[in-house]
């Protein structure tokens, strides 16, 4: 359990970092679109890998 809260700090810290970013340099900018791009990436790539990992553990378990 422990990887996975890891997992969801490390997004959130660097989703923040990416919108601080976007938003001091502008809404319109290129930065505010790969934000948007990068975060819904990274959102989707994080859960996928809590979702592997949670049914690893789940198999690992039932052994």
């Amino acid at each position: 359990m422990n990887i996975i809260v890891f997992a969801l700090i490390g997004t959130v810290l660097y989703l923040t970092s990416l919108k601080l970013e976007a938003e001091t340099s502008g809404k319109d900018s290129v930065s505010y679109k790969r934000f948007k791009k990068v975060g819904i990436i990274s959102l989707s790539m994080t859960w996928g890998g809590i979702t592997v990992l949670s049914i690893m553990l789940l198999i690992l378990k039932n052994l």
